[in-house]
């Protein structure tokens, strides 16, 4: 399970397409948070952790690869500053590989 490491890289579309997956879902769950049942409840919030851990790992593979720290990936949580990251990750080119 490769993807789900701190170490790598990951590209621009493969990043995009997994946070974007990921928040739609989340979106998708708490539109939906009212109708489910406790047990749905509990499964909606391992789900909600999972892509907690994917995005945090996703963005900074993806950073890494942009040729910046992935210290800086736990500012993709914060709200505004995290959308932005978000994009601005998403269409940056990947650096050359060094060595």
């Amino acid at each position: 399970m490769g993807f789900l490491s701190w170490r790598g890289r990951t590209k621009r579309l493969p990043f995009f397409l997994i946070v974007t997956a990921c928040q739609a879902s989340c979106l998708a769950l708490g539109e939906l948070a009212d109708t489910l049942t406790d047990a749905q409840v509990d499964l909606a919030l391992l789900w909600v952790l999972a892509c907690f851990w994917i995005e945090g790992v996703t963005t900074a593979r993806r950073a890494r690869d942009a040729g910046w720290t992935p210290w800086i990936a736990p500012l993709v949580y914060v709200p505004v500053v995290g959308f932005a990251l978000l994009v601005v990750l998403s269409l940056k080119r990947s650096s050359p590989i060094p060595g």
